[in-house]
């Protein structure tokens, strides 16, 4: 099956991704979305290493394809019961302060690297081993902040898998950031989810911010 990137729990049904991910499985409905594209996209919140356990939940809507381009943000709707009857996880607190986003603020990314042709095999070697499209956790920290604290740098290890991925803080594991991009070997960039605090998207959909 095609493996497309990363999402992550944002509320009770609600995962956040990356408008290009998401739009690779969706079609115009009316003036919203639909899943379609002859896909049929499943979250997988295990697909551990070593492990064959699995937690799929299938994506059942799609609830935001974000119109600011820059914050490449999309909301999915996910069944509630998983694939094999399981429940959905607990969602991650997400990050209302502004001010707690900063250069030298240590975080991680939690996410699924995949292949990557834009890096020499024995540097993703180094790093990531050949346990490739797992879970995997990278630590680092921010590198600065743009567009008026709409975006973040940070330096966490990731490859293209990495597309929809949470950019945590290390002390509260509050997710500061949505991974959406990055310059091999220079910096990944990350949506400040602070930022989205106020936007009426996401307010009416339900999604809570801590202060």
């Amino acid at each position: 099956d095609p493996y497309l990137g990363t999402a992550f729990l944002a509320d009770v049904d609600l995962a956040m991704t990356n408008v290009h991910v998401a739009i690779q499985f969706a079609e115009r409905k009316g003036s919203g979305w639909k899943v379609g594209t002859g896909l049929s996209p499943i979250v997988d919140f295990l697909a551990e290493d070593g492990s064959a356990a699995r937690r799929e939940f299938r994506v059942t809507s799609i609830e935001c394809l974000h119109p600011d381009a820059r914050l490449d943000l999309a909301v999915l709707r996910l069944a509630r019961t998983g694939e094999q009857g399981q429940l959905l996880p607990q969602p991650l607190p997400l990050n209302g302060d502004p001010t707690r986003v900063k250069q030298g603020a240590r975080v991680y990314v939690i996410g699924y690297p995949a292949a990557d042709d834009r890096f020499d095999l024995s540097l993703v070697d180094a790093v990531f081993g050949r346990a490739l499209s797992v879970k995997r956790l990278a630590p680092g920290e921010i590198l600065a902040t743009r567009q008026e604290g709409l975006e973040f740098t940070h330096d966490c290890s990731t490859l293209r898998g990495n597309s929809g991925s949470c950019v945590l803080d290390l002390a509260m594991s509050r997710v500061y950031g949505l991974h959406r991009s990055g310059t091999a070997g220079i910096e990944n960039r990350a949506t400040s989810i602070a930022h989205t605090r106020q936007d009426l998207r996401l307010r009416d959909l339900g999604i809570h911010f801590l202060s």
